[in-house]
């Protein structure tokens, strides 16, 4: 009986010891999360989606007390940028290796006068929300160039 039992305890930390090899040799499994961003960039005036305007992605998770932020925002990975087509939309996955739970979406007018002039916008969104966004941008004919500047910095 003791015999029995040396064999099948043996057999046991064989098969033990190859899963924790396995582990040593490719490390401890992860997950990656996914998040599908949609937006509609629009003019405010008129609600004529507006071609050319890179949107800046970067996704992350609202700050706690003493952590390092950027517009009320701790990063998790670097921003993706893309780009609105004629119909003024952008669609893009966006991974990670931690979990987000919020989104910050940037809006910048870099083509010129060619579609408009528009003034920058940003916005930190929920992550659940980030499915169907409509994000409107204020004709740059409107405010005074000093106020432009300003809000840049």
């Amino acid at each position: 009986m003791k015999d029995f039992i040396l064999k099948y305890f043996s057999r046991l930390l064989a098969v033990i010891g190859c899963g924790t090899l396995v582990t040593a040799c490719y490390g401890v499994p992860y997950e990656k999360f996914s998040t599908k961003v949609s937006c509609t960039v629009v003019d405010a005036d008129n609600g004529a989606p507006i071609k050319g305007i890179q949107v800046r992605m970067t996704m992350g998770y609202r700050p706690s007390a003493g952590d390092n932020t950027v517009q009320g925002l701790v990063p998790i990975d670097e921003p993706v940028n893309a780009y609105t087509g004629p119909d003024g939309k952008v669609e893009e996955y966006l991974t990670s290796y931690s979990e987000p739970d919020c989104l910050m979406i940037e809006c910048l007018d870099i083509d010129g006068a060619d579609n408009g002039s528009y003034v920058p916008s940003s916005g930190i969104y929920r992550v659940e929300d980030a499915g169907d966004l409509e994000i409107t941008l204020e004709n740059i004919d409107e405010y005074d160039p000093y106020y432009i500047m300003v809000d840049m910095q």
